[in-house]
């Protein structure tokens, strides 16, 4: 009771949100070709394999499946990851997958974007537990979350490289970095 009293309830949060993919907000696969629904059915050991990630962690939120034209199925879908890093920081990405496909000949089109980010959430009570709180992110925590920085932004790569291998598409083309 005297410990609240005193320093009160940690009621707010110093947070820094990381985008894992800045400049850009997301990346995006496109696929012509046959069999443009691969995705669908290889997408939980892809992101298990590269997230390194239980089932538990993957949510599907959106799964539309239209078969209403007689020579055209269009699809939509939507997934979402979260992985708990520590007791400060998580990673969460969200891959969306839209496509078409005769259904005669299969062939037709993909598109599959991607986007990571880490959000980092440091509770405080007090103006003066978060002056020092703030002065632990700078001079400590900062390379803690660079690491997992760099960890994440591989793990994207990899998921990159391996959903254009399923689709037998080339190394994704070297953007130049914004300035």
């Amino acid at each position: 009771m005297f410990f609240e009293w005193f320093f009160g309830l940690p009621t707010q949060s110093y947070t820094v949100d990381s985008d894992m993919l800045y400049p850009n907000d997301a990346k995006t696969i496109k696929y012509t070709g046959p069999n443009p629904t691969k995705i669908l059915f290889k997408w939980q050991s892809i992101v298990k394999n590269v997230y390194r990630i239980k089932g538990a962690d993957t949510y599907e939120d959106v799964f539309k499946w239209d078969v209403a034209n007689p020579t055209l199925i269009k699809f939509f879908t939507k997934w979402r990851i979260k992985n708990k890093l520590d007791g400060r920081s998580t990673f969460f990405s969200s891959i969306a997958v839209q496509g078409e496909m005769d259904k005669k000949t299969k062939e037709g089109w993909v598109s599959v974007s991607y986007k990571g980010k880490i959000i980092t959430k440091i509770p405080f009570t007090t103006p003066f537990d978060k002056a020092l709180k703030h002065l632990y992110f700078q001079k400590f925590y900062i390379r803690q979350l660079r690491r997992y920085a760099r960890t994440l932004q591989t793990q994207l790569n990899d998921f990159d490289t391996a959903v254009r291998s399923l689709y037998g598409l080339v190394e994704a083309p070297v953007e130049e970095e914004a300035r």
